[in-house]
């Protein structure tokens, strides 16, 4: 899992154990941040 960007440009990139990118998703608005799976955001906010 990479978190890419500014603040206020974010872009999270989940890759597989091989390296392989399986998913990617916006950050910047509310709704593209809705369409996150929960259990991403909590895994980034434990690492903060």
């Amino acid at each position: 899992m990479v978190l890419h960007g500014a603040s206020n440009q974010l872009t999270l990139t989940v890759y597989d154990a091989a390296g392989n990118e399986t998913h990617k998703w916006l950050l910047n608005t509310p709704e593209e941040r809705a369409e996150v799976p929960l259990e991403l955001i909590e895994r980034l906010q434990k690492l903060r």
